[in-house]
């Protein structure tokens, strides 16, 4: 399994070797194509942006996602304490079997109030965006880090407050994945190996969690379903 500049719609892909991992023997080829793109992304955010320990905790928007439930359990794995937002009671269920502390239904609930009771969020990892800005600044703790790697709720914030940014000495940062160098993400690759994470999954410690599998004539369904957040993985 790999990182990939794209094309992974195929049987057969070219792609760097110091960006293979190997697949740990308990799991699927199906499992197997869960982790590259998901995981290296969620422990690209937490751990090489967000710079995440023990004890603190993290605000995980989206948690039902593919990345969101990696999210969770690389969290939990190490020790931080993880409130996730998502849009029904079934997600919310789901993501405190992954090990989530706080599940909060945004259709529903201020997530912003729900965190500032939780003890406010060290970190937060937004995939959302402009939505959320002013809830998200609420919520944040002193020195806290916000990663932006998602705009799922719009690109454009206005009359933004930089003194309340200022005042909490937060550190905004925005990333992607897919443009780093190729050093990069063989690095990343090598750190997610180096730290255990591959382990983790042979020791069925970490699980990818796969929602449906869909044969490749069928990728089209696959977005609608993804389209309508109908999935939790």
């Amino acid at each position: 399994m790999a990182i990939l500049p794209g094309g992974g719609y195929a049987e057969y892909a070219a792609v760097q070797s110091d960006h293979l991992m190997p697949i740990p023997d308990n799991l699927s080829y199906e499992e197997a194509a869960a982790i590259p793109e998901g995981w290296v992304t969620a422990y690209q955010l937490l751990f090489y942006i967000a710079r995440g320990k023990a004890q603190e905790k993290v605000l995980v928007h989206a948690g039902a996602s593919g990345v969101g439930t990696a999210l969770i359990q690389l969290a939990k794995l190490k020790g931080l304490k993880v409130a996730i937002t998502c849009g029904s009671q079934e997600k919310m269920e789901f993501c405190k079997n992954l090990g989530a502390d706080l599940a909060i239904n945004y259709k529903t609930e201020s997530f912003k109030q729900k965190v500032k009771e939780f003890g406010g969020a060290d970190i937060v990892l937004d995939c959302i965006g402009a939505n959320y800005f002013e809830d998200n600044l609420d919520a944040i703790r002193l020195d806290g880090r916000w990663v932006i790697y998602g705009t799922m709720g719009g690109h454009q914030v206005n009359q933004v407050s930089l003194r309340g940014m200022m005042g909490k000495r937060i550190s905004l940062i925005s990333t992607t994945l897919r443009n780093r160098s190729d050093e990069y993400k063989a690095d990343l690759v090598r750190s997610f190996i180096d730290d255990g994470i591959l382990d983790a999954f042979r020791n069925s410690v970490l699980k990818p969690i796969i929602y449906r599998t869909f044969p490749i004539e069928k990728i089209a369904e696959a977005h609608e379903i993804m389209e309508k957040n109908e999935n939790s993985g």
